[in-house]
């Protein structure tokens, strides 16, 4: 178990024993991974985690509510794949 000194008004990196901090926007997740760690994430992942989310996000915005209807499945591959990362990151980071 990691203990973390917790900053009020502060999201820390999901990296167990990371110093990094975001400031807690509602916009954001409720999870992050500093610019540190994220480079550690292969390339490819990135790019596909990226590139999904903008879809979906430019999906929401500019379709009718009607034309929605396979969303929650996407944001559910999102998850998946947001939790793939974390699992590629807190590895290499610990040296796993």
């Amino acid at each position: 178990m990691s203990f973390r000194k917790i900053v009020i008004g502060r999201k820390p990196c999901i990296v167990p024993f990371c110093r990094c901090t975001v400031a807690h926007t509602p916009n954001l997740g409720t999870e992050i991974i500093c610019p540190k760690h994220w480079r550690l994430v292969s390339r490819t992942d990135r790019r596909a985690y990226n590139a999904r989310k903008r879809a979906v996000v430019s999906r929401m915005c500019h379709e009718p509510a009607a034309a929605k209807g396979d969303l929650f499945k996407e944001i559910t591959e999102i998850n998946k794949l947001w939790d793939r990362l974390k699992q590629q990151v807190i590895e290499k980071a610990v040296g796993i």
